[in-house]
Formats: C-alpha cells, structure tokens, sequence
C-alpha cells in the first residue's frame, strides 16, 4: 500500500473518531435523561448492549476495522469498503 493511502485510512480513521465521539455524546445525553448519570463502565455495558445504541456500533466496528487495517500494512478489508460505499454518498468517493 502506498503511503498516500496510509495516510488517507489514518485521516478517515481520525474524522470518524470525532463523529463517533459527537454521536456518542448526543446519544448518551438522551440515554441518561430516560435512566438517570451513567458511569463510563455502564454506558460502555450500554454501548455494545443497549438497543438505543444499537445504530452507532456499524460506526464503532468500521472504526476498528480500519485499526486493524493499519496494523497490518494498511490493507482495508472488503467488509470495511462495501460498509465505506454505503455510508458515503458516491460523489464524494474516488
């Protein structure tokens, strides 16, 4: 892999960590006015349980994917390209 498409995944990889963490954040309001303040432990319990959360994991898996895809020489696995085409919309794909 050439170092531009490194470089590309470790960018991407860093724009959906702060949407990851923005959505989260929306989320966990609308989760704690329904069950009350929740510790960093039960609202992690809540994010891969949870049905509310349910909508954010494909973001949290897509960001792990690419995790792995940098630790073994950048590779994106076919999953994380089919998962990338639906999410963004075409025009903005190369």
């Amino acid at each position: 892999m050439k170092d531009t498409d490194r470089q590309l995944l470790i960018d991407l990889r860093h724009a959906l960590l702060h949407l990851h963490k923005t959505l989260l954040e929306w989320e966990r309001a609308a989760y704690e006015k329904i069950h009350g303040r929740t510790s960093p432990g039960n609202l992690l319990t809540a994010l891969m349980n949870d049905a509310q959360f349910a909508w954010l994991r494909p973001l949290s898996e897509l960001i792990v994917r690419i995790d792995e895809s940098l630790e073994i020489d950048g590779i994106l696995c076919l999953p994380c390209e089919d998962f990338l085409i639906r999410l963004i919309p075409g025009e903005l794909l190369p």
